[in-house]
């Protein structure tokens, strides 16, 4: 006898203490295969992204082109001091180097 999953999507709002932002999961999984929680689940996910979505981390997968000057800023202190101003000039893009 075969029992189909039921799929379900599980919404969750994980509020980080220190950042101090919300953070939308949204996971879309088969709830009857799996015996886990989904409040587990969503924060181990939490955690993972946590370690893995920084500046730090975002600073050495992008780059900064500057069309302006014909230059291209690889650098991840230069990367995050422009990305940490306010205002852009124009045909100063964010690109990332995947």
């Amino acid at each position: 006898m075969v029992v189909a999953a039921e799929k379900k999507v599980v919404a969750a709002q994980v509020m980080l203490d220190s950042m101090g932002y919300n953070r939308d999961i949204i996971i879309y999984t088969d709830i009857l295969r799996y015996n886990i929680s989904a409040d587990k689940y969503v924060m181990a996910l939490d955690a993972i992204l946590k370690e893995h979505e920084s500046l730090e981390t975002y600073c050495l997968a992008n780059e900064i082109i500057n069309v302006n000057r014909h230059r291209i800023i690889s650098n991840p202190e230069k990367v995050r001091a422009l990305i940490l101003k306010t205002a852009f000039k124009p045909f100063v893009f964010i690109n990332c180097k995947n």
